[in-house]
């Protein structure tokens, strides 16, 4: 049958509440799917097998029924209703990545990265969802499309990977670009940490890399109490002027309570200003699954980390903030430590500086994965820690100022 892009992305939707596993019903499909891909050469522990499939975008009719779209209130005009369809669909041609691993006799399909389906043989009674015949259709489907691949793979390696490089969408594609070339074509509509940061302070964040001292070798503290940790919170919160416009002064402590995460782990309820106090709260365990040193509070990776960690004789202090929309924080807060004459390492230094300057690089990524953590995709690349997706503005200067990876090859046998 001729599948397009719309038929799939329906099959798809399915998927997005978590994986279809299969029931008796699937028995004989999915193995069928499995043993489509087998002839892609496996890579790593999980025998994974990795494949790309393409589907035309096909007619408007293909994408839905206007007069439904109108009644559902999500279109009013067939103008508007064709917007939609090529918003959604705007190339011709559709690319979708699969790929089929194995762990012990479980076997799984992702569909762009995500799973999608889940195969154990045999389960047991409950332990699965049962398959409509349209999830059959669309498995047969698949049985049928991943070959087709593979004999074009077989016919000529050479001319496959060359009709990958140039067709693949560099929204599926991994690259970088420059971060003062990027500032360039997007102007104010992004962070500009070259306009928010004053130069002093910049100079004193060179000042804090130059010193190249690691985290082994960074100076200690000495005792410390529960209120001097706080006092140096306070540095870091007066850095940004965070209460500015309070009508009265805050404590460190309170302070504290206004920007932390609010799971401390007991910090905040121990004797202030006993140094055995805070050392037998730091060895208690209290703290385990909390977040103390998280100063300021944000999402896995928007957050703002001042941690101590205790060594035989005193104390490390280290500053962490190197996402892109809190570095110009963390590049006060290290100033103003530096300024202090307070002992600390700052973590990812190297590359907030460079972050600063617009002299690293932005690592791009395909569009079915969400940038974040997104470092393993960029091995023996260069250090890059700021992530982001192809946008849909400026997306052709950035394809032309970028530079882009070359696809994985496939290799079948």
């Amino acid at each position: 049958m001729k599948a397009t892009a719309p038929w799939i992305d329906i099959h798809l939707y399915r998927f997005h509440s978590g994986p279809v596993v299969m029931g008796p019903e699937m028995q004989s499909s999915l193995p069928d799917l499995f043993e489509s891909i087998r002839p892609v050469s496996p890579v790593g522990d999980d025998e994974v097998r990795q494949i790309w499939i393409r589907a035309e975008r096909g007619t408007i009719e293909d994408y839905g029924d206007f007069e439904e779209f109108r009644e559902e209130g999500i279109v009013e005009t067939r103008n508007e209703f064709e917007e939609h369809w090529r918003f959604e669909y705007p190339d011709p041609v559709k690319w979708y990545h699969i790929a089929s691993a194995q762990y012990e006799d479980q076997r799984f399909v992702y569909f762009d990265h995500k799973l999608a389906l889940q195969y154990t043989p045999n389960p047991e009674q409950g332990h699965y969802q049962h398959a409509d015949s349209k999830l059959v259709t669309f498995i047969s489907w698949l049985c049928e499309e991943i070959p087709k691949e593979i004999t074009l793979i077989r016919k000529d390696p050479a001319a496959y990977y060359s009709f990958l490089e140039i067709n693949l969408p560099y929204e599926k594609r991994t690259g970088k670009i420059l971060r003062s070339t990027f500032w360039e074509i997007v102007g104010d509509d992004t962070v500009r940490l070259d306009k928010e940061l004053p130069p002093d302070v910049v100079s004193d964040l060179e000042k804090v890399v130059e010193q190249g001292i690691d985290y082994d070798r960074t100076p200690g503290l000495p005792d410390i109490t529960a209120s001097g940790f706080l006092r140096i919170s306070e540095i870091c919160y007066q850095a940004n002027d965070y209460f500015r416009n309070e009508p009265v002064s805050l404590s460190p402590l309170d302070q504290y309570r206004r920007m932390a995460d609010i799971r401390h782990g007991g910090l905040t309820e121990i004797d202030q200003d006993s140094t055995e106090a805070f050392r037998n709260w730091y060895h208690s365990g209290q703290k385990a699954g909390a977040h103390p040193w998280e100063i300021c509070r944000g999402g896995n990776s928007t957050h703002i980390s001042l941690m101590l960690s205790a060594t035989e004789k005193d104390w490390t202090l280290s500053l962490a903030g190197s996402s892109v929309v809190r570095v110009a924080e963390t590049a006060r807060m290290a100033a103003a430590l530096y300024r202090n004459g307070i002992p600390f390492y700052l973590r990812d230094g190297k590359e907030i500086l460079d972050m600063v300057r617009g002299k690293d690089y932005i690592g791009i990524v395909p569009d079915h994965v969400f940038p974040r953590y997104c470092h393993g995709l960029f091995p023996a690349k260069g250090r890059i820690i700021d992530f982001m997706n192809l946008p849909f503005e400026f997306r052709d200067q950035i394809i032309h100022h970028g530079s882009w990876y070359p696809p994985d090859e496939i290799h079948v046998v």
